[in-house]
């Protein structure tokens, strides 16, 4: 398998220019445009092998790459599958568009991923693509009846968190595990939400998303997010955005807000975190009791001697040593 970095590649051709053309021209896009053109399209070919030009292979990608963006706009969740042809010559293909986007645009996104997909792994029978609105996987191996997330992509953001890595990524976690629990709980197996971090700094707000293919039980749903969630300290850790996309779930975070729908939740500041205890200084009294004698031997403060009781230590000066007993 080979991921490429997050650049623009030089190598796409005018029919995939004109098709990202059209992609942008959507209102939607546009807006997004800024933030997202340095990383997307993301893609990963897998390199597990081959189809030839005008094969049966082809022919039936091509069936899907029409099918497909057409039967996951029209869809209510956004989201559609399918396989054609007979083995070996299947092809399966998935395709999932973000959960606030509409439908005008969730079509011309996979539209363009089945094609740049295409272009960026050429004759690959296994390829992915991630863009801004839409995922898009199809695959020479049956993807449909597995729930592994295969190879997430990781995107982090090149900024770093003004705060400490390590009080960031806490209020990313809280963030991300309050959306995922709705998520896992709605039919889009989508929600968002937001969460004030810090108002004094460059990142007062977080903004969150997650999300799985709707056809994952909750169960299954929640324990794939719980999954590329707790990887965020090895990829993410201090970045001040940042997205990881599987197969069947995904997530997102930004310190602006990228959501195009009114924001499912609102969280408060994540509280402090509580300071560790200041240990007491030790006194006079303290030092004496932990010099407490045990068996026969006692280890004293020079010129201190010890009675017949705990509190009958004084000083040498000031003892009659002939009444005074030493242990």
């Amino acid at each position: 398998m080979a991921a490429r970095q997050p650049r623009a590649s030089p190598s796409l051709t005018a029919g995939v220019l004109l098709a990202l053309a059209a992609l942008l021209s959507s209102p939607l896009v546009v807006q997004r445009a800024t933030a997202a053109a340095p990383f997307l399209p993301w893609q990963v070919c897998r390199n597990s092998g081959n189809y030839s030009a005008n094969s049966t292979y082809q022919s039936n990608l091509q069936q899907l790459s029409i099918t497909i963006p057409i039967n996951a706009s029209r869809s209510p969740v956004l989201f559609a599958n399918s396989s054609i042809g007979a083995a070996p010559e299947t092809v399966y293909a998935l395709a999932l568009c973000r959960g606030d986007t509409n439908v005008s645009s969730c079509e011309s996104c996979v539209a363009a991923a089945f094609r740049i997909a295409q272009e960026l792994c050429p004759f690959d029978r296994d390829a992915a693509i991630l863009q801004d609105l839409c995922y898009v996987r199809f695959s020479d191996l049956n993807i449909l009846s597995i729930l592994d997330n295969g190879d997430p992509i990781r995107m982090p953001s090149p900024q770093n968190a003004s705060s400490s890595a390590e009080a960031y990524d806490d209020a990313v976690g809280i963030l991300l595990n309050a959306t995922s629990d709705a998520a896992m709980n709605s039919s889009r197996r989508f929600a968002t939400g937001m969460e004030d971090f810090d108002s004094s700094s460059r990142n007062p707000a977080i903004f969150g998303m997650s999300q799985c293919t709707p056809d994952m039980t909750p169960t299954d749903c929640r324990r794939c997010l719980a999954g590329i969630i707790s990887t965020i300290p090895q990829y993410l850790s201090g970045k001040e955005g940042g997205r990881i996309s599987g197969l069947r779930c995904s997530f997102r975070y930004e310190a602006y807000n990228f959501l195009y729908e009114e924001l499912m939740l609102q969280l408060p500041r994540p509280p402090a975190p509580v300071p560790a205890p200041t240990p007491p200084v030790p006194t006079a009294t303290d030092a004496l009791r932990g010099a407490k004698p045990s068996g026969n031997s006692a280890s004293l403060p020079l010129g201190w001697e010890h009675g017949g009781s705990e509190d009958d230590i004084m000083p040498t000066a000031t003892r009659d040593r002939s009444l005074v007993t030493v242990w």
